[in-house]
C-alpha cells in the first residue's frame, strides 16, 4: 500500500508492506512546485516539474515514510516501481 497524506504544506508518502517478504520500492512523486526538507530523497527539476525520487526497503509487515514540504496548491503524481501491479494499491 502506498498512500500520500497532505496536511497543509506537509506531504507524507507512506509505504506499507503487507507481503511475507521484504519489498524494495522506488517511489517518484512528480510535483509542480519545488519541494523542501526532502529527508534524503533525490530531487531533480525538469521542465517546471520536480521529481522527488526515493528508494526504500520495507520489511515484511513494516512501513517506511518519506516526508517533505510542498506548497499546498502544488499538484502531485506518484509512480511506484518494484512492486507487481497486482499486489500494489496506491491512494494518492
Amino acid at each position: 500500500l502506498v498512500e500520500r497524506q497532505r496536511e497543509g504544506d506537509t506531504v507524507r508518502v507512506v509505504v506499507e508492506n503487507n507481503a511475507s517478504t521484504n519489498a524494495d520500492v522506488e517511489i517518484t512523486d512528480i510535483v509542480t512546485a519545488e519541494p523542501a526538507s526532502v529527508n534524503g530523497a533525490n530531487v531533480v527539476e525538469m521542465d517546471g516539474e520536480w521529481f522527488v525520487k526515493w528508494t526504500a526497503t520495507v520489511e515484511s509487515g513494516g512501513e517506511a515514510v518519506l516526508e517533505y514540504d510542498l506548497d499546498e496548491a502544488a499538484d502531485c503524481d506518484i509512480q511506484v516501481d518494484g512492486v507487481e501491479s497486482a499486489k500494489l494499491t496506491v491512494n494518492a
